[in-house]
């Protein structure tokens, strides 16, 4: 396989890993990080911080690259820690 094949295979898989969590970032995921955001709120507002900063991180990252065919792999990284975070 060729260098650009195999930079064009990368940007698909990449491209399509995007795609996938912005399906999974629809009103129903909001929604069940709003719950959790509250029950956290009550019990470990520490953890609670993080939560929300991972929460507004994550939707920056989206509603920036939507349109981008390249994103760098560092910002990747950055949005796969802070989903995690969500996790």
């Amino acid at each position: 396989m060729s260098v650009l094949e195999n930079e064009r295979l990368a940007r698909e898989q990449s491209q399509a890993q995007l795609k996938a969590l912005q399906r999974h970032l629809d009103p129903h995921f909001l929604f069940n990080s709003f719950n959790t955001l509250y029950g956290l709120l009550r019990t470990a507002p520490e953890q609670a911080e993080t939560f929300l900063l991972s929460l507004g991180e994550l939707y920056r990252y989206i509603t920036q690259v939507q349109d981008q065919q390249v994103v760098p792999a560092a910002t990747e990284w950055a949005l796969v820690q802070h989903y995690v975070q969500l996790l």
